[in-house]
């Protein structure tokens, strides 16, 4: 798996039964914290591992993000 960040395909959006992501000029760049319930399901959607979110003690957000695709690629 190559962790080079978003591209864009939008599967961890698609997967997202609360609609917490959004794509944003060809990449995921708004998590919406308040409606991610902390499924996890992008996770396993997200190609790259681009994803990530970490947990409250219920299971909730409380910090999440999408890794950019850098330009120098």
């Amino acid at each position: 798996m190559a962790l080079n960040g978003c591209f864009g395909c939008g599967n961890c959006v698609a997967v997202c039964r609360r609609h917490a992501l959004a794509l944003v000029d060809g990449c995921v760049q708004m998590i919406n914290l308040r409606l991610c319930e902390g499924c996890k399901q992008c996770f396993g959607a997200c190609p790259v591992g681009a994803v990530g979110v970490v947990l409250n003690d219920r299971g909730h957000a409380r910090h999440a993000w999408v890794r950019a695709r850098s330009r120098y690629m």
